[in-house]
C-alpha cells in the first residue's frame, strides 16, 4: 500500500518538512501510487487508489514537487523521468485541456484529523525527526484514509485492518473529536 504522507495542509510545506531519507521515500510513494491508479482504472480495493482516485492532477504535481525537492537538495536517486513517463504525458494532457492552474487539492487535506492522523505516523515511523517537529500530535492516533463516496460530495474515512485491531485493542485510539468522520462509513450502511 502506498502511502504519501501530508503532515501539513499544503504541498510544499509538507515536502519540505521531510528529512532525506523520508523524500526518497515518498518520491517512490508517489511514483507507485501513479502507477497503481492508472493500471487500477475505475475500480480497486486499494486503500490508497480509493483514497485518491479523482485526485490524479494532484497526485502528480505532488509527485513534481518531490522531485523538485529532491534535485534541490541534490540527492543520489533513479532518473525519475524513465520511470514515471506516462504520468508525465498525463500531466501534459491535462495542461493541453486548459488546466494550467493546480489541481484542487481534496476537501479533507487540511483536515486536523487527517494532519495529526499523518503526523503520528511519521513520528512512529522516525520519533528521532519528526517528534520534535510534532510535539502535541497524540501519538496513539491511527494512520487515517479518506474514501470518496461515488456520486456524493462527502467522503468517510477508513483503517486498515492492524490499525482497526490496534484500535479495538486500545493500542491506538480514535480522539472523540474525530470520531465522526471514521465512524461515518458504518452509521451509512
Amino acid at each position: 500500500m502506498f502511502k504519501l504522507y501530508f503532515p501539513y495542509s499544503g504541498q510544499l510545506e509538507t515536502v519540505r518538512c521531510f528529512d532525506d531519507d523520508m523524500l526518497l521515500n515518498q518520491l517512490g510513494e508517489a511514483i507507485g501510487l501513479c502507477q497503481a491508479l492508472h493500471e487500477a482504472g475505475g475500480g480497486s480495493k486499494l486503500l490508497c487508489v480509493r483514497q485518491w482516485r479523482g485526485y490524479e492532477g494532484f497526485v502528480l504535481l505532488h509527485l513534481r514537487r518531490l522531485q523538485t525537492e529532491v534535485m534541490l537538495r541534490d540527492l543520489e536517486y533513479w532518473d525519475v523521468n524513465d520511470i514515471y513517463s506516462p504520468y508525465l504525458l498525463a500531466w501534459r494532457r491535462l495542461t493541453k485541456k486548459g488546466i494550467h492552474q493546480a489541481p484542487r487539492p481534496p476537501r479533507w487535506i487540511g483536515g486536523l484529523w487527517f494532519l495529526h492522523s499523518n503526523r503520528s505516523e511519521l513520528i512512529r515511523v522516525r520519533p528521532e525527526v519528526y517528534a520534535q517537529q510534532f510535539p502535541t500530535t497524540p501519538l496513539e492516533m491511527p494512520f487515517l484514509w479518506p474514501q470518496n463516496i461515488p456520486g456524493h460530495f462527502d467522503y468517510y474515512i477508513d483503517m486498515s485492518l492492524g490499525d482497526r485491531m490496534a484500535v479495538t485493542d486500545r493500542k491506538y485510539v480514535i480522539p472523540e473529536q474525530f470520531a465522526e468522520y471514521v465512524y461515518a462509513k458504518e452509521k451509512m450502511a
